[in-house]
C-alpha cells in the first residue's frame, strides 16, 4: 500500500465514568514513561523495535465519505500515436490501480499490519472491503485523427474514512519531558481507497502532436517507437498505432 505521511494529531486519553465525570485511567501508583516517538510505533503489531510498547491499539472509525477522484491517466494506458496521414483505429484495454493512502504514517514498511487492523475496522463498523485497486475496463475504439496523440483519463469513486487510533499502556505516558501523562492515547486522521463496487468515468482525449513530438516519436519514416509526451505524470508504455480504419496492419 501506498501510504501518504502526515502531521499525527495526539490527544490525551481518559476513562469515562458516570456521567460528566472525567478521571484518569489506571492506578495513580503507577510509573511514567516517556514516549518521543510516533505513538503508533510502539502499537505491538507495528513491527517497529522501540524501548516500551503500548497493551493494545485499536483503530475506531467515526465517520466516512464518498467521493469522485479527479480523472487521471490509468496505470497501464497506452497513448495512440498517429504518425500516419489517415484517421487510425485504437482498441482501449484498461487495468486502473488506485493506491490507497492514509493520514496517520503508515507506510508499506514494517507498520504494515497497521493497516490491516484499519481495514478490519472499517469493515467491522461499515461494512466495507476495500477494492485493492484493481479494476479492468475493455474500452471502446477510438479514431485517432492524423498527427494526432489519444489517451484515455479515469475518475474513480473514492471512499474516505475518519477514525482515530486508541492506544492504551500498562504505565503512565507522556509524550515529553513537561507533558501530561496518561494511560490511554488518541491518534486521529483518515484512511482513503477506491470505494468497492464503486463507479468509474471514462473519458477519450485527443490532441495535436508537437513538433518536438513528431520528430521524436514518428521519427524520419513516420513510425516513431512511441513514448510518453512531456508533462504526463508518469512513465507509460506507448504505443504507434498501426492499425488502419479498415483494419489493416501497416508494418
Amino acid at each position: 500500500m501506498n501510504r501518504v505521511r502526515a502531521g499525527l494529531v495526539a490527544l490525551a486519553g481518559v476513562a469515562m465514568v458516570g456521567t460528566g465525570v472525567l478521571l484518569p485511567a489506571g492506578p495513580a501508583s503507577a510509573k511514567t514513561v516517556t514516549v518521543t516517538g510516533d505513538l503508533l510505533d510502539t502499537c505491538p503489531d507495528s513491527g517497529v523495535t522501540v524501548p516500551y510498547k503500548a497493551d493494545r491499539c485499536k483503530f475506531v472509525p467515526e465517520s466516512q465519505e464518498s467521493f469522485q477522484s479527479d480523472f487521471h491517466v490509468p496505470q497501464n494506458d497506452e497513448y495512440a500515436w498517429n504518425c500516419t496521414t489517415a484517421a487510425q483505429d485504437h482498441q482501449y484495454q484498461i487495468t486502473d490501480v488506485v493506491d490507497e493512502s492514509n493520514t496517520f504514517g503508515i507506510s508499506g514498511g514494517p507498520k504494515f499490519k497497521l493497516g490491516d487492523a484499519i481495514e478490519i475496522g472499517v469493515e467491522a463498523s461499515y461494512g466495507h472491503v476495500w477494492n485493492k485497486g484493481n479494476w479492468t475496463w475493455n474500452g471502446d475504439t477510438h479514431h485517432v485523427q492524423p498527427g494526432n496523440v489519444g489517451w484515455l483519463e479515469l475518475s474513480t469513486e473514492m471512499l474516505k474514512v475518519n477514525g482515530h487510533w486508541q492506544i492504551n499502556y500498562g504505565d503512565r505516558v507522556k509524550t515529553s519531558d513537561d507533558g501530561d501523562a496518561h494511560y490511554e492515547w488518541y491518534v486521529g486522521g483518515s484512511v482513503t481507497d477506491d470505494k468497492d463496487a464503486g463507479t468509474h468515468n471514462v473519458t477519450f482525449k485527443e490532441r495535436p502532436m508537437t513538433d518536438e513530438e513528431k520528430n521524436r516519436v514518428c521519427g524520419d519514416n513516420g513510425q516513431g517507437p512511441g513514448e510518453g509526451s512531456p508533462g504526463l505524470r508518469r512513465e507509460v508504455v506507448n504505443m504507434v498505432i498501426t492499425q488502419d480504419a479498415a483494419g489493416n496492419v501497416r508494418k
